[in-house]
């Protein structure tokens, strides 16, 4: 859009902006390194269709430092993240947006933009959705209802992520190359995968089996996301 369109389309109402948070980051041998920042951009196309919103450009860096042993991972600095967000949100002040909706796809920012929405304040009211547990489960939720255990739809690459891949952006996977990661307690892989790296893990980056993946439980996980957010948002 150009400026000149982005100024009529807040004149016509649309005065709530999503901006998408994602990371560049390992995904495993079968998922791009821009995975978290593809869904992020879907999820939030989606849920500003469904509050009168526009879209900003997507943050595609962001705090992935336990991936790095992973060719492709760059990770911003707790600091360098939550300046740029400072940044892109200061920036918009005075543009006509009453309302700013940060949306991150990726666990590793959570906290970081949580303080940052934290602590602004101002004429533009600034929110996000603060729970990555809540976001993950929602994810999650379809493979289990299927009958898949915990340990085997994983968190990181894994059976939730990758479906949701496929639904969105199939062309992007190589299904070929999806093989099982880490398989077993899901809870202590993330913990030592936060405090060691996500290579003592998995040697190939994935925690869980997404061959079990499909379009069917992605679309799924996507519709109860989006519900969530929506409800969570409101209008």
């Amino acid at each position: 859009m150009t400026w000149v369109e982005i100024r009529e389309k807040v004149k016509e109402g649309y005065r709530t902006l999503v901006v998408p948070v994602g990371s560049t980051e390992q995904h495993g041998p079968h998922l791009p390194v821009f995975t978290d920042s593809i869904l992020a951009h879907h999820i939030s196309l989606s849920l500003a269709r469904g509050i009168t919103g526009l879209v900003g450009p997507v943050i595609n860096l962001g705090y992935s430092p336990y991936h790095l042993s992973f060719p492709g991972t760059i990770s911003l600095s707790s600091e360098t993240l939550k300046s740029i967000l400072r940044d892109y949100l200061s920036s918009l002040r005075g543009q006509g947006f009453e309302r700013i909706i940060v949306l991150s796809a990726h666990g590793g920012n959570f906290r970081h933009i949580n303080d940052v929405v934290g602590e602004l304040r101002g004429e533009v009211r600034i929110e996000t959705y603060p729970d990555f547990e809540k976001f993950s489960e929602l994810i999650n939720q379809p493979a289990l209802k299927r009958g898949i255990p915990r340990e085997v739809v994983g968190a990181h690459g894994g059976v939730g992520e990758t479906s949701l891949m496929l639904y969105l952006e199939p062309s992007t996977v190589r299904m070929d190359r999806a093989s099982k990661g880490f398989v077993g307690d899901v809870e202590e892989a993330r913990r030592v995968m936060r405090s060691e790296g996500i290579h003592r893990v998995s040697s190939i980056g994935v925690i869980g089996d997404p061959t079990l993946a499909s379009a069917e439980i992605g679309e799924e996980a996507f519709t109860l996301l989006v519900r969530e957010l929506r409800s969570y948002f409101g209008s």
